[in-house]
């Protein structure tokens, strides 16, 4: 660290929370923002994002491509309230096959839904992406869409025998309506 760089800019971690306290001091957004992007220790960089309520800049920052720490990503995932940006994000991350927004904050079942039937969805190793399917196997509500996945992972037993059940289910109610004399 030179001689007049602000602490934020250490690279020293036994000085990291020096600067983590620095930083919780400080109410100026924009530079919340510069030293979330420039800082070079990881919990320095997640102290500044955590002091920025505008969910528009950490979108900003999550999508940021120059910072390239995963860790710091995550955590701006976890910060982010506005469910119309985290499906924005998931929606962006999903064409990358990075799927950890949309499990971890996704409700809109609608979004699920668009993301595992996209032709381009993939498991990843990080299990982000099974379980995401799994997770929108339950909320998927067409039996068509349902048949498409049965269809497309006709090879893993357990997406197969959640995908039918959730196929059942939704035959079940089809059924229900049509017996139901006042449903008409």
């Amino acid at each position: 660290m030179g001689l007049f760089e602000p602490i934020w800019m250490t690279r020293n971690s036994s000085k990291e929370n020096k600067a983590r306290e620095e930083i919780f001091k400080i109410k100026d957004v924009e530079k919340l923002k510069e030293i979330a992007i420039k800082a070079p220790l990881p919990s320095v960089k997640c102290a500044a994002a955590y002091n920025i309520e505008d969910d528009n800049i950490l979108k900003e920052l999550y999508l940021d491509t120059t910072i390239e720490q995963s860790h710091f990503q995550m955590s701006l995932i976890d910060q982010i309230r506005n469910k119309d940006i985290l499906n924005e994000i998931a929606l962006i991350d999903a064409k990358k096959n990075d799927y950890y927004c949309a499990y971890k904050k996704v409700v809109d079942d609608e979004v699920l839904r668009e993301i595992i039937l996209d032709s381009n969805f993939k498991m990843t190793n990080d299990n982000y992406g099974y379980n995401l399917l799994l997770k929108a196997i339950k909320a998927i509500d067409k039996v068509d869409d349902i048949n498409r996945i049965i269809d497309t992972y006709s090879n893993n037993k357990e997406i197969v025998r959640l995908a039918n059940n959730q196929k059942d289910r939704l035959e079940g109610v089809k059924a229900y309506i049509g017996l139901c004399p006042t449903c008409h």
